[in-house]
């Protein structure tokens, strides 16, 4: 038995990471890309882990994701910026796995640098996460139990830094 999650966990860590948020959102909410061809941009990014996990960082590029880095809990790196980075309201997307995949969580990072782009994962994602709250009330049972039809939006909010995890805010049809 343990040799064969072994297997599957070796088998998903050469693998691209799971959909995560990708899932809860269409190509057409992808912002224009973060620089033009020709623009000075920042060359690298810092990333620090002050979780309690090993994590794997990648930068969400809408149509994909770019693996950053692979860290250790408390690691930090500085690697470059990969190209193509897509604007999500003016900031960069970077989705963290936790604990081999585990939990995960998204980070909007403004794309200033001094020098580096500065993303801090600062504590471990519950595995419960994402929260779901459904017209602005916490919501507990499985997203399958909500019939499709009465499903006006559904939005994915990112970790804020005062709370516990993500959130998928879902509204009904009234």
């Amino acid at each position: 038995m343990l040799f064969g999650i072994a297997a599957v966990a070796a088998a998903c860590a050469r693998k691209a990471p799971p959909a995560g948020p990708r899932a809860l959102e269409s190509a057409t909410h992808c912002g224009r890309a973060m620089w033009q061809a020709g623009e000075l941009r920042p060359a690298n990014v810092e990333v620090v882990n002050r979780s309690d996990d090993s994590i794997s960082v990648w930068l969400d590029r809408c149509n994909g994701h770019t693996r950053v880095a692979d860290l250790a809990a408390g690691d930090s790196v500085v690697v470059t910026l990969p190209n193509g980075a897509v604007s999500f309201n003016g900031k960069l997307r970077f989705i963290s796995y936790h604990d081999q995949g585990r939990a995960i969580s998204v980070q909007l990072v403004p794309p200033e640098a001094n020098p580096h782009i500065r993303l801090v994962l600062s504590r471990a994602v519950a595995s419960d996460c994402p929260h779901v709250y459904v017209d602005g009330k916490r919501y507990n049972a499985p997203l399958s139990t909500l019939p499709g039809e009465r499903i006006e939006s559904v939005e994915y909010l990112p970790t804020l830094p005062d709370e516990e995890c993500p959130r998928i805010s879902v509204r009904l049809k009234q």
